[in-house]
């Protein structure tokens, strides 16, 4: 499976971890596995994070849109339960999102849409 051609947000970091965006968490909580193929194929990518067979990185911010997106869909208690699933994953590294990202960010939101 070529993941990275299935999900252009996913990219590479500093030291070649694969980054790991909110889409790849989503796929599996809104989908069902065996008519969405990303779905499956996102849960068997995050198998192999959790099972220590790859190594990945994600921003914090991920943990907001995640949650976010599964509060607007299915509620308060499935947000809340896919949030701390989130925040014990293992083996996935969490990035802090410094304050000139984000700055950047609305900058070239501003100027491109």
């Amino acid at each position: 499976m070529r993941i990275a051609s299935l999900f252009p947000s996913k990219m590479k970091l500093r030291r070649g971890l694969p980054y790991v965006d909110s889409n790849i968490f989503l796929y599996p909580a809104i989908y069902k596995l065996e008519t969405v193929k990303e779905a499956g194929e996102s849960k068997d990518f995050l198998l192999k994070i959790s099972e220590g067979l790859l190594e990945a990185c994600t921003a914090t911010i991920t943990w907001d849109e995640v949650v976010w997106v599964v509060r607007k869909i299915f509620g308060l208690n499935p947000s809340i339960e896919l949030g701390r699933k989130f925040l014990e994953f293992p083996n996935l590294k969490l990035l802090n999102v410094k304050r000139s990202v984000v700055l950047r960010a609305q900058k070239l939101m501003e100027k491109y849409g």
